[in-house]
């Protein structure tokens, strides 16, 4: 189990990092046209909606990611005062919900992408421009978003078991995510990544 949760999150994890680049594309896209049209006379058309895309294509791509260090928004009612094994059983049943949450979305995405590829969808605003390769990666995005989903519920079993590894850091050798998300508080791990004793 430990391998199979290590394999996703280190997913995850790297999903993310590859992501985070496309803002930085993003950022030259929009550069290069400003400075063409300022200092040079042209513009490049596609500039705008592209690195809209660009951007709507990280959005969903670290959504795994973010799931990974517990940053998506929580409402933490019971979980701060629970025990380590207490927010195993809560963060196991929010998982529940979450994944089929999440399992919805990747069979609706999916065919949201299908109908946009069979038809060979491009923008109003750019004819020229495809859109259909942009929409691909919400699905991907969800599925890996459910990959990470099934990984933090594995990780949950883990620690109702006591195995240690779970409570220890992420593969980057960051915390475990805070929150429901996550597999505990920073307090429930010591610096070496070990869980303390409650």
């Amino acid at each position: 189990m430990e391998s199979v949760v290590r394999r996703i999150e280190a997913l995850s994890l790297w999903s993310g990092r590859i992501a985070s680049w496309l803002t930085l594309i993003g950022v030259l896209i929009l550069s290069y046209e400003v400075f063409g049209r300022y200092f040079f006379g042209y513009s490049w058309v596609l500039a705008h909606e592209v690195t809209t895309k660009l951007l709507g294509v990280m959005y969903v791509l670290t959504g795994a990611f973010a799931h990974l260090y517990g940053d998506h928004v929580g409402v933490d009612v019971f979980y701060s005062r629970a025990s380590p094994r207490g927010k195993a059983i809560l963060a196991l049943l929010m998982g529940a919900i979450f994944i089929a949450f999440v399992g919805g979305l990747l069979i609706y995405s999916w065919e949201f992408f299908y109908d946009s590829y069979s038809r060979r969808q491009s923008s109003l605003e750019n004819p020229g421009l495809p859109i259909y390769p942009f929409k691909f990666f919400i699905p991907l995005g969800a599925g890996l978003l459910l990959l990470q989903g099934i990984a933090q519920m594995l990780r949950q079993i883990a620690v109702l078991r006591g195995e240690a590894w779970a409570l220890a850091a992420h593969s980057d050798g960051n915390k475990s995510a805070d929150g429901p998300s996550g597999t505990g508080t920073a307090a429930d791990v010591s610096a070496d990544g070990a869980p303390r004793q409650a």
